[in-house]
């Protein structure tokens, strides 16, 4: 979350200020934020899945009533939150964002889970990733509708196609590494719950082994380039080996910055036990079980205050950095403290009961929602 407030800081202050070197670096080092999120929760959804098979439909319940809102309540709230920074209403309509992604993938994957084994959502997940690469290098259609369609489920590349969307989350490659995480989610259950410790070291060694392979596949396109055997006229295909290639997300960007949000994780899994940052812990841990309200207030920070107001660049702006992270931090303990997450729901209004089939024993138990959006020993967030 830190993350994502610093990338749209980037956005909301140093771009329309002419700093191209500070926000180059920030872009960077911030691209880390969106794999990550994925990542985490994905393995959220495999991780309740397994600690909580027996009464997993009243999280179903929970989770697609949080994928509703996502999409309903979330969507308009983070359309006028955008409204500056886009330059108006038509402009902001033209965005697409990534928590219609996780709206999407929360809704489709908690109906999956039960019904899919790990290998075949492994199997899905890559299917998923790989048939939105298909669709971006082969299928241009210069019909509007499809346009939109094929922008929607898989990206927009190249400059032959019409560029229908500002800005874009596709949702195929989104949710193939959404359902894969889930199998690691279910695996992080294991390894807790048999081995404690050895749960960091899975971490570790994945994020590695993911580094090495991003590493791999681009020295293998620029060996392959060197001797002539490819060339960046066969459009499309470099840019599955271009590590800054986000949208659409490339394997090489996945794999580099998911293998780096996964040592992330790895080495916060060691820090638990580390009391002088027991603080930062607790700290964190509320925000991931309020993560929700904090991903949506700080669009409003960034992307509406922070544009309207237009401060002027400052070689000093980490200090403007920090003052707007202690805003959002600030209130969202207000917003913990009183409990409000219970305001984040469509239910009765649009109950996710009619999407999971019905039980012979009638309606499921409600689980409490800090429970759900709660990971283990509290410091996760869905």
């Amino acid at each position: 979350m830190i993350f994502v407030c610093l990338s749209h800081f980037g956005e909301a202050y140093l771009r329309p200020n002419g700093a191209w070197s500070s926000l180059w670096r920030v872009y960077h080092v911030t691209m880390i934020a969106s794999p990550t999120f994925m990542i985490v929760s994905g393995m959220m959804l495999g991780l309740l899945y397994r600690t909580h098979r027996e009464r997993f439909r009243g999280i179903q319940e929970k989770l697609i009533d949080k994928g509703i809102f996502l999409l309903t309540v979330g969507r308009l709230l983070i359309l006028v939150a955008h409204v500056p920074l886009a330059g108006g209403l038509h402009g902001a309509l033209r965005w697409g964002f990534i928590t219609d992604a996780i709206g999407v993938n929360i809704i489709v994957g908690s109906l999956l889970i039960p019904r899919v084994s790990p290998a075949g959502r492994i199997g899905l997940g890559t299917g998923a990733f790989a048939l939105s690469w298909a669709m971006i290098i082969f299928w241009h259609p210069h019909n509007l509708g499809l346009g939109m369609l094929r922008g929607a489920l898989a990206g927009e590349l190249s400059p032959s196609d019409p560029m229908v969307y500002a800005d874009v989350f596709p949702l195929l490659p989104w949710f193939g590494l959404y359902l894969c995480s889930t199998c690691l989610g279910e695996r992080l259950a294991d390894e807790a719950a048999t081995h404690g410790h050895q749960a960091a070291n899975l971490f570790l060694r994945l994020g590695v082994l993911c580094g090495a392979l991003a590493v791999a596949l681009r020295l293998g396109w620029a060996v392959s380039k060197r001797w002539g055997l490819v060339a960046d006229s066969s459009f499309g295909w470099q840019h599955l080996f271009q590590p800054a290639q986000k949208l659409p997300p490339s394997p090489v960007y996945l794999l580099l910055y998911g293998g780096a949000g996964l040592i992330l994780t790895g080495s916060l899994f060691f820090a638990e036990h580390w009391q002088p940052i027991d603080w930062f812990l607790q700290l964190t841990s509320q925000m991931g079980q309020t993560s929700l309200f904090v991903f949506i207030f700080q669009y409003f920070v960034y992307f509406s205050f922070l544009v309207m107001a237009a401060p002027a660049y400052s070689p000093f702006w980490p200090a403007y950095f920090v003052a707007s992270l202690l805003v959002v931090v600030s209130v969202d303990q207000l917003w913990y403290r009183k409990s409000l997450n219970r305001l984040l729901t469509v239910a009765p209004v649009l109950s996710p009961d009619w999407l999971l089939p019905r039980t012979k024993g009638g309606p499921s138990p409600i689980l409490d929602r800090s429970r759900i959006e709660e990971g283990p020993r509290g410091h996760a967030a869905a």
